[in-house]
């Protein structure tokens, strides 16, 4: 599509040294503020204007980005466009049930049509003690370009609300979150490519949080390099009300969880998971576990899976039977 510009200098914001520039532009017809550089100021996005990220767009500085209910913010695809919320930035991101914000490919308004991996991501950056601000009743998609998550969260403090958020069609991993101790609730990945959700480490820090009422919803797998929810290294986590469904064509052995590489403690309540073509439980453990009585499995069911219902390898495993304290009396696999 075309990309002309047009620029009113009335419509022009600026900062010191012009680090931050949202100006007119107009892509295949439709009038739109484009929006490049980084925010170090209080900057609000309205559900009046249409909004047009090109490039990197960075909240630092102590700048606050405020997207108001229903506002669309639309990603160019003609670079690696991504919003990245930097730990001294903060994002007021808060929509409703009726009105959600959506972060969209600019494929449509560039006149094509939106894919997987259109562009980049949304990053939320944290420290401890520190609000990153609120995120809710929010979607992203098309995003995850090459394999990057199409949502991150770094070291992001449980001070952070993010609730109520949709990954639909990430063209890399759904949602990363690396260290922190963020809770996240009412999460859906709709039909990632990548793992749809990952619990890692930051700076050798493991994410320990809590995260209820997770929806991972997998129709068409075609990868996700063996897993489609993992955590590891350090991750120390609780998770509640989850079904993780896959369906359709796989390629590969695909699990549906997958534990491993010297993760602390999970506890994991109310979890059903459907249709995987391998194991819908792997626990990968090493002996850097210390406890295993810290782990939980309870009230959970398993069923239509390609291998088996729940798996567990060891390296040199510090007590004879690990899965006497793995699952619960109340747990069901079938």
């Amino acid at each position: 599509g075309n990309t002309d510009q047009v620029t009113f200098s009335a419509d022009i914001l600026t900062t010191d040294g012009a680090s931050f520039l949202i100006d007119n532009m107009m892509v295949n017809g439709n009038m739109v503020n484009r929006v490049r550089g980084k925010i170090n100021e209080a900057v609000t996005f309205t559900a009046s204007n249409s909004y047009y990220v090109v490039g990197e767009v960075e909240v630092a500085d102590d700048g606050v980005l405020t997207i108001d209910a229903g506002t669309t913010v639309s990603f160019a695809t003609t670079e690696e466009s991504a919003l990245d919320i930097d730990d001294s930035g903060m994002i007021n991101a808060s929509g409703m049930a009726n009105n959600p914000i959506v972060f969209t490919s600019g494929a449509t308004l560039e006149g094509n049509t939106p894919e997987a991996g259109d562009w980049g991501f949304v990053q939320i950056g944290g420290e401890e003690g520190k609000s990153s601000g609120t995120f809710r009743y929010v979607r992203i998609e098309y995003a995850g370009l090459g394999e990057d998550p199409a949502f991150e969260l770094d070291l992001v403090d449980d001070l952070t609300t993010i609730s109520h958020v949709q990954v639909f069609k990430s063209g890399g991993q759904g949602i990363e979150v690396n260290g922190g101790n963020v809770s996240l609730n009412n999460i859906i990945v709709t039909d990632a490519t990548g793992i749809s959700l990952e619990l890692d480490d930051q700076e050798g820090v493991g994410y320990a949080g809590n995260l209820q009422y997770i929806l991972i919803n997998s129709p068409t797998i075609t990868e996700k390099g063996g897993r489609d929810f993992e955590a590891r290294d350090g991750a120390d986590f609780t998770v509640s009300n989850m079904s993780l469904l896959a369906g359709g064509a796989m390629e590969g052995d695909i699990s549906a969880i997958r534990f491993r590489d010297d993760f602390e403690a999970y506890k994991l309540y109310n979890i059903l998971i459907f249709g995987y073509s391998d194991d819908g439980i792997r626990i990968d453990y090493t002996t850097e576990v210390i406890d295993y009585e810290d782990n939980t499995v309870s009230n959970s069911y398993i069923f239509q899976i390609g291998d088996q219902p729940t798996r567990t390898d060891f390296d040199d495993p510090v007590t004879t039977d690990p899965t006497l304290l793995i699952f619960e009396t109340d747990a069901a696999t079938f």
